[in-house]
């Protein structure tokens, strides 16, 4: 009769002997892994909103043309005279 399990193969020769009993030198078995691939570096994509700010806590300044706001103003001032 010929009985194996898993790492342990018992084969009598004939019913006065013992039994060759085979058991692996480590009692946990050899799992082998493939090397983990290295991940390709992407670049994260930045939306055009994000690109002036920085800061989302930050007040945005504007620059203003003192000339252009002058004009507008008088512009502005003479026309609404025009109206009354």
């Amino acid at each position: 009769m010929n009985i194996c399990a898993e790492h342990v193969c018992s084969i009598p020769i004939d019913e006065n002997s013992t039994p060759i009993i085979e058991v692996p030198a480590t009692p946990e078995p050899i799992v082998e892994e493939p090397a983990t691939p290295e991940q390709e570096q992407v670049a994260p994509e930045i939306d055009i909103e994000d690109a002036y700010f920085e800061d989302p806590n930050e007040i945005p300044t504007t620059d203003l043309n003192m000339t252009q706001f002058t004009q507008n103003v008088k512009n502005f001032v003479q026309n609404n005279m025009e109206l009354q």
